[in-house]
């Protein structure tokens, strides 16, 4: 028994689900017919992650995706990151203090000028100063 096209197309609109964040998004291969809805469209082939397209992909579908994975960060997120990674190789380039601990730099609040520091003070008060 078919459905009329009103119920068709109330079907289709029922059937739209809003984004959900709790939910896995599945990317698809663009213009690709895999039998699923195609809400999100995959742009490098590292993020196609719908089965019945990884399916196809395996059976030869020609798809023009670059290989690699896209970003999907936000800008702010991406500078973050980079802001987290240029603090960590800092840290590393400081290397650690003779008790074992981290070495970071420090502000003297009189003066302002910066030298290295334990990052356990004031358990350990070992300091070296910052030549310039």
């Amino acid at each position: 028994m078919s459905l009329s096209d009103t119920a068709e197309y109330w079907q289709d609109v029922k059937s739209y689900r809003p984004m959900n964040f709790n939910r896995k998004q599945y990317y698809h291969i663009p213009n690709a017919e895999c039998g699923r809805k195609h809400w999100n469209e995959a742009k490098a082939l590292g993020d196609v992650n719908c089965n019945d397209c990884l399916d196809l992909i395996s059976q030869g579908y020609e798809h023009n995706l670059p290989q690699g994975k896209t970003d999907f960060r936000s800008n702010g997120q991406k500078k973050r990151d980079a802001k987290a990674e240029k603090e960590k190789l800092e840290r590393e380039k400081l290397g650690k203090c003779q008790c074992g601990c981290q070495r970071v730099i420090r502000v003297n609040k009189q003066s302002g000028t910066k030298f290295i520091a334990c990052s356990s003070y004031p358990k350990c008060k070992i300091t070296t100063s910052i030549k310039i």
